[in-house]
């Protein structure tokens, strides 16, 4: 992160409170800054911004099925640095295929794909932290 990092926070938190915002997020450079106030819940969040017809800025593609991140941590598409991602756009993932790896406290986890379907948009960077949610990709419904 770059050094001027604390004072974009707290521009963005004075930015929040003068038009009273429960939830902002700042991209700039590669680094994403993203605060919550308040009682916001992360399922509050994820439902207002659906219900806009946006999840993080982007169009819901339609006929599409967002994967939410099951938990808060780090989001990885490979299972190692020197191994190719699990999924790229344009990809089939069967029901149940893993697609990524969340690390929480230490510990990776799987995210699997809940519904079989193409990979129509990634959503997340490589080693990008994510929040409970927070959508990590579009699926494309298929028939097994």
């Amino acid at each position: 992160m770059k050094s001027d990092t604390p004072d974009d926070i707290r521009a963005l938190a004075r930015f929040m409170q003068e038009h009273d915002l429960e939830e902002a997020e700042l991209r700039q450079n590669g680094v994403r800054i993203h605060l919550r106030r308040g009682n916001a819940s992360p399922e509050r969040s994820a439902e207002v911004r659906a219900a806009e017809g946006t999840v993080a800025g982007d169009e819901i593609p339609p006929g599409t099925v967002a994967l939410l991140s099951p938990m808060t941590g780090i989001f990885y598409r490979s299972p190692a640095p020197d191994r190719p991602p699990f999924v790229v756009e344009g990809d089939i993932a069967n029901e149940g295929d893993t697609v990524g790896l969340i690390e929480a406290m230490k510990v990776f986890n799987e995210i699997l794909a809940e519904v079989s379907g193409r990979v129509v948009k990634i959503l997340v960077a490589n080693e990008a932290h994510v929040e409970e949610n927070e959508p990590l990709m579009y699926l494309e419904p298929i028939e097994p």
